[in-house]
C-alpha cells in the first residue's frame, strides 16, 4: 500500500502551466514550469503522470545550466521518472516539461462534456476534476496533498469560448494561430487536487461584491435565467462563513461554474467551484422545495471547503473524511442560519444517502469501515467518498459540537484554522484544538468514533437508582461476539414527578447506572444529535409514547426511526413498529413523514402480492389525515415544507398504496405536465411523474426517457429518469437499462438510474438479468467514481434466490472501483432477505 506514495526526490514550490485544449479533436497539449527544491543528491525525479505523453523534460539550476532527462513511465503506480546522466545536488531548480494528453469521457482528469444549445447544436466543454488523484491526468506533478504550491495558469482557447481557472483573469493576448491566450492570477499555496480549468461555450453573470470578493455564476450559454437562486445563496453563504470562521476568504474571487457532466455533485476548487447543473441552476417555476434546498446545501458545502480543506488541508488521503465531514456539517449550519424554517438538522436526520440516515444504515454493517483508515492507492482514496465520510463524519462532528457547546466548538475550530493556515494537518490537530477549547477529552471521545467502524445501540431500562444504560454494537445482522465499545456522549432529558431535567453523561464502559431518581420518562438521545440507536425497555417506551407530543421534532423522529431499524435487525418486530407509527397519524412535520414513508417503502418490498391490497389499506389509513390536510393543490402562504410534503404524500399513496384516485390523477395529467412543466406546483408535478412511472406501460416508460432528453432543466431530466426506472414491467426495466448503457442517459447518471431499476420489486429480476448479460460492456462505460451507485441498488433485493445469484456473479466478476460499496450492499441485501424471511409469516395477521 505505502508504495503509492512518492519518494521525496523534490519539493515543488510553484507551477506555471500552459494548456491548449482542442475541443474538436478531444486532445490537449501543455507545458509546465515547476520551481522546486531538491533536498538530497539524486539522479532522478519521480512525480505523478498517467495518460500523458511527455515530449521533453529539462532541468535548470540556479546558474542557468540545463540538462535533459530521460523519461520512464510506471503505469501501475501512475508515475513518471525523469533520469539524468549524473546526479544533481541539493538546491533550487526549474523543471520544464512539454506533454500531450486526451480529453477523456470518464469525468476525471481533463475531460470533455457535451450539451445541446438553444439552437439544437451539440457543444463541447473541456473541464477538470482532480480530486482525489487525477491532476496527474492533466499535467505531470507531485499529486499528493502535502505537496502544496502556488499555481499560475495560461489557457490557449478558440475565440468565442469562455475560460475559467482558480485565479482571476488578468490579461488576454491574440496569438498568431488565431487562438487567445488568457492569463490567470496566481493562487495561494494549495494542493494539486484543487487546481481547475474550464473552457467552452459558457457565460457568466455580472460579479457581485461580497466583502471585496467578486462572485459570479457561470453556466452553459442560454441558461442565465436559471442563476438567480445560486447568486443569492452564493453571496449570502460566503459572507456568513467568513464571519463564522473569523478569517477572510483565502482567494481572490469565486466563480461557481455549472457544467453538463460531472461525477460528483460539485468540487471545491479554490475560486473556481464546479457543479453539476442540478446542484447550481434552477427554474423556480418548475423546481420543487427539495431541489431548491439541495442547491443551497451544495453551495454552502463547497464554500465551507475554501477554509476547511483548501486553506488547511489534510496531509494524506486518510484525512479526507474530515474535509468532507466538516464541510457537510458547515453546510447544515449555514443553511439553517439562512432558512431556520426548513429545520435543516431534522432534514439531515431524514434524508437518505450521504446523511445521518444513510450513514446509520451503512455503519450498521459488519462490512462497514472506520471513518478514517489507511489509504494506499488512488482507488482506496476514491472509495472514501461515501455515506460514512459525509454522513457519519458530519453527524459525529455535530454530536460533539452539541455535547461540548457551540461556542467552545467554534473557538476551537477558529484556532485550528489560524494555527495551520496554508499548511497540512492530521485529524489529531483538530481534536487538540477542541480539547483546548472545552472541558471534555474530545480527542479520546472522537477516536472511538472515527478510528473504529460501527456505532452503539444504547439499551435503557429502570434501575433502583434511576436508569441503567448499556451499550453494544448495533448491527443489521447481530453478532453477539462483537465487544466493541465507544465513549458515548449521552445527552439526557427526563422527568421526575412531572418536572423536566437535562443531564450529560459520557458512557465509557459497557454500562452505567445513573442516579436520576424515579423517572416518569427519559430520552437517552436528547436533542436527537447522538449518532447511535436507542432501545427502551417496554415500560419506558410506553411512557415516552404518552408524552410524544412534548418531545422535540428530532426526538420524536429518532424514537420511531430507531424502532424501525431495530425491526429490520430483529431486535424489535414489525408489529411493534406499526403500533408506534400509528401514534404519529396526527404528526405534521415533513421530515418525520418522509422517514415514515421510507420505512413503509421498505416493508412494501417484502409484501407478497396476495397481501398487497391489505397493506395498501394500512398505508392509506396511516397517511389519511395528512393527505386530507394537504390535498392536491398548494394553499397561498403555506409553509414550504408542507409544499414538499404534499408531493411526497401523493407519491407514497400512488406508488406504495396504489391509491386508485391518485394513480388516475397522475395518468390523466402526465401528458399535460410533459407539454408544460409549469402546469402544476413543482412538487405536485414530481408526484405526477413518479406515480406515472410506477404504473407505466412500456410506451410510457419510453416516453419518459425521451422527455428527459429535452427537459428544460437538469432537475426535471433527473425526475423523468427516476420515474422511468420505477417501471414494474420487465420489458420496461430492460429498456431503461439499455438506455443507460447505450444512451441517451448521460454517463454521470447511468449508475444511479440502473440502481433504481433494481429497487422495483416487480421488475428487478429482469433488470438484473439485463445488467448481468451486459455487465462487462456496462462497466467499461461507467465512470469509476459513479460505480458505487449501481452497487447501492443491489442492497434493496430481498429475494433469497436473486440475492444468491447476484452475490455469486459478483464474486466472479468484481467491480474494482466499488469494492467496499459492493461488500456493503451485499450485506444489506442479506439483511433484507433475513428481514423478509422473519416477518413475512406474520404479515397476514399484522395486516388482517
Amino acid at each position: 500500500m505505502s508504495d503509492h506514495r512518492l519518494p521525496r526526490t523534490a519539493i515543488p514550490h510553484r507551477y506555471d502551466l500552459r494548456l491548449a485544449p482542442d475541443l474538436e479533436e478531444f486532445t490537449f497539449d501543455g507545458k509546465v514550469k515547476i520551481a522546486l527544491e531538491v533536498p538530497n543528491d539524486t539522479d532522478r525525479l519521480v512525480l505523478n503522470a498517467i495518460e500523458l505523453t511527455i515530449q521533453e523534460a529539462t532541468i535548470e539550476n540556479e546558474g542557468g545550466k540545463r540538462r535533459t532527462a530521460a523519461v520512464t513511465y510506471d503505469q501501475a503506480h501512475q508515475r513518471v521518472s525523469l533520469r539524468f546522466d549524473r546526479p544533481i545536488g541539493p538546491g533550487n531548480y526549474i523543471l520544464r516539461i512539454r506533454f500531450t494528453g486526451t480529453l477523456n469521457d470518464q469525468l476525471h482528469g481533463f475531460y470533455r462534456s457535451t450539451f445541446t444549445d438553444t439552437e439544437g447544436n451539440e457543444r463541447v466543454v473541456a473541464l477538470t476534476q482532480f480530486e482525489s488523484t487525477d491532476a496527474r491526468r492533466c499535467f505531470p506533478c507531485w499529486d499528493e496533498p502535502e505537496y502544496k504550491a502556488v499555481f499560475g495558469a495560461k489557457l490557449h482557447v478558440e475565440p468565442g469560448l469562455a475560460a475559467f481557472s482558480n485565479g482571476p483573469e488578468i490579461r488576454r493576448k491574440h496569438l498568431d494561430n488565431g487562438k487567445i491566450k488568457i492569463t490567470f492570477g496566481d493562487t495561494m499555496k494549495m494542493s494539486t487536487y484543487l487546481v481547475a480549468f474550464v473552457v467552452g461555450p459558457l457565460e457568466a453573470t455580472e460579479p457581485q461584491d461580497v466583502n471585496g470578493v467578486p462572485v459570479r455564476i457561470a453556466h452553459p450559454i442560454g441558461k442565465g435565467h436559471l442563476t438567480g437562486w445560486a447568486e443569492e445563496m452564493g453571496a449570502w453563504a460566503l459572507d456568513w462563513l467568513t464571519d463564522y470562521y473569523g478569517i477572510p476568504y483565502p482567494g481572490d474571487k469565486v466563480d461557481h461554474v455549472a457544467v453538463p457532466d460531472f461525477a460528483f455533485g460539485a468540487m471545491e476548487n479554490l475560486g473556481c467551484i464546479t457543479y453539476r447543473e442540478t446542484a447550481l441552476l434552477l427554474d423556480p417555476e418548475t423546481t420543487g422545495q427539495y431541489e431548491k434546498r439541495r442547491i443551497a446545501d451544495v453551495i454552502a458545502h463547497e464554500l465551507a471547503h475554501m477554509w476547511f480543506g483548501d486553506l488547511v488541508t489534510m496531509k494524506w488521503w486518510n484525512g479526507i473524511w474530515l474535509n468532507e465531514a466538516f464541510a457537510s456539517f458547515m453546510e447544515m449550519k449555514a443553511v439553517d442560519a439562512k432558512h431556520p424554517e426548513w429545520d435543516r438538522w431534522l432534514s439531515f436526520a431524514a434524508d437518505p444517502g450521504a446523511s445521518r440516515a444513510g450513514a446509520l444504515v451503512v455503519d450498521a454493517l459488519a462490512a462497514s469501515r472506520p471513518v478514517e483508515f489507511e489509504v494506499g492507492s488512488p482507488e482506496e482514496a476514491d472509495e472514501m467518498f461515501d455515506a460514512l465520510t459525509y454522513g457519519k463524519g458530519s453527524a459525529v462532528v455535530r454530536m460533539i459540537e452539541q455535547f461540548i457547546g457551540e461556542e467552545q466548538f467554534r473557538t476551537g475550530v477558529g484556532q485550528y484554522l489560524r494555527d495551520h493556515a496554508y499548511a497540512n494537518t492530521e485529524t489529531s490537530d483538530l481534536w487538540a484544538a477542541l480539547d483546548g477549547a472545552s472541558e471534555w477529552p474530545v480527542g479520546e471521545i472522537m477516536d472511538t468514533w472515527i478510528l473504529q467502524e460501527g456505532y452503539p445501540l444504547l439499551e435503557v431500562r429502570r434501575s433502583d437508582r434511576g436508569i441503567k444504560l448499556s451499550q453494544r454494537r448495533n448491527l443489521l445482522i447481530p453478532d453477539e461476539e462483537d465487544q466493541t465499545l465507544w465513549q458515548v456522549p449521552v445527552q439526557l432529558k427526563y422527568a421526575v414527578d412531572g418536572e423536566v431535567h437535562e443531564a450529560k453523561h459520557l458512557l465509557t464502559g459497557a454500562d452505567a447506572e445513573l442516579d436520576l431518581g424515579d423517572v416518569d420518562w427519559v430520552v437517552a438521545n436528547a436533542g436527537g444529535h447522538g449518532f447511535y440507536r436507542v432501545a427502551y425497555a417496554p415500560d419506558l417506551l410506553e411512557a415516552l409514547v404518552g408524552v410524544v407530543s412534548d418531545l422535540s421534532t428530532l426526538e420524536r423522529f429518532t424514537l420511531v426511526d430507531d424502532a424501525a431499524a431495530l425491526a429490520v435487525s430483529g431486535d424489535n418486530d414489525l408489529a411493534s413498529w406499526f403500533r408506534l407509527a400509528e401514534g404519529y397519524r396526527g404528526e405534521s412535520t415533513q421530515q418525520i413523514w418522509q422517514m415514515l414513508i421510507g420505512h413503509l417503502a421498505q416493508v412494501d418490498d417484502i409484501v407478497p402480492e396476495d397481501l398487497r391490497p391489505a397493506f395498501a389499506r394500512r398505508v392509506s389509513e396511516l397517511l389519511g389525515d395528512v393527505a386530507d390536510r394537504l390535498g392536491t393543490e398548494p394553499v397561498e402562504g403555506e409553509d414550504e415544507l408542507d409544499t414538499l410534503l404534499r408531493g411526497q404524500v401523493l407519491t407514497a399513496l400512488g406508488v406504495i398504496a396504489d391509491d386508485e384516485d391518485i394513480v388516475t390523477f397522475a395518468a390523466r395529467n402526465l401528458e399535460r405536465v410533459l407539454e408544460d412543466f409549469t402546469s402544476f406546483d413543482p412538487d405536485v408535478t414530481s408526484a405526477i411523474i413518479q406515480v406515472s412511472g410506477a404504473h407505466a406501460s412500456v410506451a410510457t416508460t419510453e416516453r419518459l426517457l425521451a422527455a428527459h432528453e429535452t427537459a428544460p432543466t437538469a432537475q426535471l431530466a433527473q425526475q423523468l429518469l427516476a420515474a422511468a426506472a420505477r417501471s414494474r414491467i420487465p420489458t420496461g426495466a430492460e429498456t431503461v437499462v439499455d438506455a443507460c448503457i447505450d444512451g441517451p442517459v448521460r454517463k454521470q447518471d447511468s449508475a444511479w438510474v440502473m440502481a433504481r431499476t433494481l429497487r422495483s420489486q416487480h421488475a428487478r429480476r429482469a433488470a438484473w438479468t439485463r445488467i448481468r448479460s451486459r455487465f462487462t460492456e456496462m462497466l467499461a462505460g461507467l465512470p469509476p467514481m459513479t460505480q458505487r451507485h449501481l452497487a447501492d441498488g443491489m442492497a434493496a433485493v430481498s429475494e433469497d434466490d436473486l440475492g444468491r445469484d447476484i452475490e455469486a456473479f459478483l464474486a466472479e466478476t468484481p467491480m474494482p472501483s466499488a469494492t467496499k460499496a459492493v461488500a456493503q450492499s451485499l450485506e444489506r441485501m442479506r439483511a433484507n432477505v433475513r428481514f423478509a424471511e422473519r416477518e413475512k409469516p406474520g404479515l397476514s395477521d399484522l395486516l388482517g
